[in-house]
C-alpha cells in the first residue's frame, strides 16, 4: 500500500540514517484555497518558508515535503527541484501509505514529525520542544494541545507509523495518517505536549484568502528574520497590534 517516487537530486540536507525525519505534507488541489503551497510570501512560495523555518530545528536531523504523483502537484514539484528542497512524490488519498514510504525512503527514522504545508508559522522552538518532549516520556504518539490553530505537529515512530500503514484499510485513517494510532491508547502511548498559556483562539494557518492575508501581514511586520521568527515574536506583535487577528477572526476552525 505504500508506494511513491524520490525525485532524482540528492542535495546536501539529505543524510544516510537520520534519527528524527520531518515529513511536510502538501499538494495543490486545496479546494478552499487552490495552489496556496506555492502563493508568494515575500518573494517566496508559501512551502519554502515552512521548510527552511523548520530547518532551523536543531533537533531534526533531516527534512522532506512529501507531495503526490498527481499531475497537478507538477508545478508543486517543480518549484520544489528548483529551490533545491529535498521531494517524495506518492499517492494523493492515501496519505499514510506516503509517509510510510518516505520513512522507508529516508529511514528509517526512530521518530518522524509530521508537518503540513499550511501552517507557515511553525518553527523550531514547537518542533524542538515536541521531540524533546516525545524522547523524554518515551511515547509513542505525541501532538500539541491548547496552542494557537495551525501552530502545531504530530511526532510518532517508525513503528507506530508502519503498524497503522500494514493493518488499516480505512478511506479515513489513510487519508488523515494517525487516526488508527489515536484510536488506541491502550495499545500506543500517546501524550500531548500542552501549551504554557492558552492560545487556542488564535488562528495561524492558511485555508482561505482572509488567512493567507494575516499570514502575509506578520511576515511583513515582524522585525526579525522570516527564518527565526518564533510564536513568541508573533505573540508580542499580535498583542501590540490587536487589529492584526481580527483579519481572519471570521472564519469557523
Amino acid at each position: 500500500q505504500s508506494v511513491g517516487q524520490k525525485l532524482s537530486h540528492d542535495p546536501v540536507t539529505i543524510t544516510a540514517k537520520p534519527t528524527s525525519l520531518g515529513i511536510i505534507q502538501a499538494r495543490m488541489n486545496s479546494s478552499r484555497l487552490p495552489g496556496k503551497v506555492l502563493k508568494l510570501i515575500k518573494g517566496k512560495p508559501m512551502i519554502y518558508w515552512i521548510y527552511q523555518r523548520a530547518r532551523q530545528s536543531g533537533l531534526l536531523d533531516q527534512l522532506v515535503v512529501a507531495t503526490s504523483i498527481e499531475a497537478s502537484d507538477d508545478p508543486l514539484a517543480e518549484q520544489l527541484e528548483t529551490l533545491q528542497i529535498p521531494c517524495f512524490r506518492g499517492s494523493l488519498e492515501n496519505v499514510l501509505g506516503r509517509y510510510a514510504s518516505v520513512n522507508m525512503e529516508y529511514g528509517p527514522a526512530d521518530c518522524i514529525v509530521r508537518l503540513t504545508g499550511d501552517n507557515p508559522l511553525i518553527d523550531k522552538l514547537l518542533i524542538d520542544e515536541l521531540i524533546e518532549f516525545f524522547r523524554k516520556n518515551r511515547l509513542d504518539y505525541a501532538t500539541t494541545d491548547q496552542f494557537p490553530y495551525g501552530y502545531g505537529a504530530e511526532i510518532f515512530t517508525s513503528h507506530a507509523l508502519s503498524t497503522a500503514d500494514n493493518e488499516t484499510a480505512d478511506e479515513y485513517d489513510r487519508e488523515h495518517v494517525t487516526p488508527f494510532i489515536l484510536r488506541q491508547p491502550e495499545r500506543f502511548r500517546i501524550g500531548r505536549l500542552q501549551s504554557p498559556e492558552d492560545l487556542s483562539e488564535y488562528r495561524w494557518t492558511v485555508d482561505y484568502r482572509e488567512d493567507f492575508e494575516f499570514i502575509s501581514k506578520i511576515y511583513e511586520l515582524t522585525d526579525k528574520s522570516p527564518y527565526d521568527f518564533d510564536r513568541n515574536d508573533v505573540l508580542r506583535l499580535l498583542r501590540q497590534r490587536p487589529e492584526l487577528a481580527k483579519i481572519n477572526s471570521r472564519i469557523a476552525y
